[in-house]
């Protein structure tokens, strides 16, 4: 099984812990060709497909821009094995800008087969066309946790985490809602693809497509992050993008 690893974050000069990061993927640090790599030190190197380009934002800080029109998306592509890790104990933390208001996209979606189609498979975060919903598989396409309503042309910092007690949606550092689903059992190795949709298109109160956008930073966190740690992750990178 592969090693975790404690990562340090740094708020205001002070070093806090977070959880042991499963997988970071920062285009900051991480974008070789099409090359995803994985900063947390597990070796989970994503590959980038469809052929996205780099840009810079804010202060100069890089992101990936994904085009819908094109498919454009990443993920490792080997699966991620749960030996060792509790699938209903997982934070996943990204930041976006959508390019394109009223329009259903994904950020995050999971399979439990290669190929990143049909079989076992759901969203985990995306947009309808009014608003950012986010949830992990609890038996029902009706566990998801709503969220705000978002604008084009707009960071967001939206953070899903799970425990045995429920879900937690946190909005720019702040819960923003929860409900008490609670993850049912996932396949191993499980597939999680940010920009790829999943194939049901019925999850998340209709989440589909491809994302349209600017990708920043996504990570995938082994067990539940606090209120705290969420919002200091929050506070460490907002201002890359000005907020």
């Amino acid at each position: 099984s592969r090693r975790r690893h404690t990562r340090y974050i740094s708020v205001t000069g002070v070093q806090t812990c977070a959880l042991p990061i499963f997988a970071n993927y920062d285009p900051e640090t991480g974008i070789s060709g099409s090359t995803f790599l994985d900063s947390s030190g597990n070796g989970y190197n994503a590959t980038i497909s469809g052929s996205p380009s780099t840009t810079t934002v804010g202060n100069g800080h890089t992101v990936l821009q994904l085009n819908s029109a094109s498919s454009q998306w990443y993920a490792y592509t080997n699966g991620y094995s749960n030996t060792g890790v509790n699938l209903q104990n997982l934070t996943f933390d990204a930041w976006f800008y959508t390019f394109s208001a009223s329009t259903s996209q994904t950020v995050i979606s999971e399979f439990g087969q290669a190929g990143y189609s049909g079989g076992w498979n759901d969203a985990i975060m995306g947009m309808t066309t009014t608003n950012i919903n986010a949830s992990f598989y609890a038996s029902s396409v009706g566990g998801y946790v709503p969220g705000p309503s978002y604008v084009a042309n707009k960071w967001y910092n939206i953070t899903i985490a799970c425990s045995a007690s429920g879900y937690f949606l946190y909005v720019n550092g702040s819960l923003y809602a929860s409900n008490g689903s609670v993850r049912t059992s996932s396949p191993s190795p499980i597939y999680w693809a940010i920009g790829h949709p999943d194939s049901a298109n019925n999850y998340l109160g209709g989440v589909s497509g491809y994302f349209n956008g600017y990708m920043g930073p996504v990570k995938l966190y082994v067990g539940t992050l606090t209120a705290t740690q969420v919002l200091q992750n929050f506070n460490a990178l907002r201002w890359r993008y000005g907020i």
